[in-house]
């Protein structure tokens, strides 16, 4: 069972199925704000820019501010559109909701509208592979919308402490310099992702690209980062970085800030110069 008191739900997650962090949005009191579901296990999660291979249950919700109802929510275009979607009515949780089948990027989807808000409930399998499709279909049904009462029992949670992008890099600097995995981990954004500058990239949780890091340093890998200064592209704010194992590239760490909170989540190889 995976509640979000947040968003306001609770749902079903039978092991081996699990929120991935990858596909869940961090700061989750901004919408659109969502949570995704995995059977797969933490270190073989992987996606890149050109798709996800993995059957996925989603918990979408999204900013309705005008209160549209199911129907002129999904006609305006929010979530685009398939040539082979259907709908029907339908209830969930007691909710009167909307059912859609072969929608974009969900082969099946429940719409609630809550106040100012659209739920989007859903799965999608992977291309010809149905074999979680039941699992699935019976998570999604377990949604339940929390009550006033439910939400009010929320655990209370502390502040999370401050930290700055000079912080973060000071850290990377050590880190790659001791070759301190654990250190790095403690300043790394639960999900990471590498990427080569002008061309595709991948993303992993965390855990997974610790690991991929700690077998790379057993392999040779050496980094130097340059904690000064701390620049900004187009893509955002970052340090320089210089990697050399069999070759030697600049592949530089990118920053984010979440609140009060800077992580690294990005290393961008950067195209040699010629």
């Amino acid at each position: 069972m995976f509640t979000n008191f947040v968003l306001g739900y609770r749902i079903d997650s039978p092991a081996p199925w699990r929120r991935s962090s990858c596909l869940s949005t961090q700061d989750q009191t901004k919408l659109p704000a969502g949570d995704g579901f995995v059977r797969v296990a933490e270190q073989d999660e992987r996606g890149s820019d050109t798709g996800y291979v993995f059957d996925v249950v989603q918990v979408h919700v999204e900013p309705n501010p005008d209160r549209l109802t199911p129907e002129r929510w999904l006609a305006s275009g929010v979530i685009g559109g398939s040539a082979n979607q259907t709908t029907e009515p339908a209830t969930l949780d007691g909710h009167s909701a909307l059912l859609l089948r072969q929608g974009p990027g969900l082969a099946l989807a429940f719409l609630v509208p809550v106040a100012d808000r659209m739920l989007v409930i859903g799965y999608q399998n992977t291309a010809n592979d149905t074999s979680n499709v039941t699992a699935m279909d019976r998570m999604v049904r377990s949604f339940h919308l929390l009550t006033d009462q439910e939400r009010a029992a929320a655990p209370s949670t502390g502040p999370v402490p401050a930290r700055s992008a000079e912080t973060v890099a000071d850290m990377l600097a050590d880190g790659f310099a001791r070759q301190d995995v654990d250190l790095l981990a403690t300043v790394m954004a639960p999900c990471m992702a590498a990427a080569m500058e002008q061309a595709g990239g991948t993303f992993m949780p965390r855990g997974a690209f610790v690991s991929q890091l700690r077998d790379t340093f057993a392999a040779g890998l050496r980094v130097t980062v340059e904690r000064r200064p701390i620049a900004s592209d187009q893509t955002g704010t970052f340090v320089r970085a210089t990697w050399a194992a069999v070759v030697v590239a600049q592949r530089d760490l990118y920053l984010r800030r979440d609140g009060d909170v800077w992580s690294w989540y990005l290393a961008l190889t950067r195209q040699p110069v010629r």
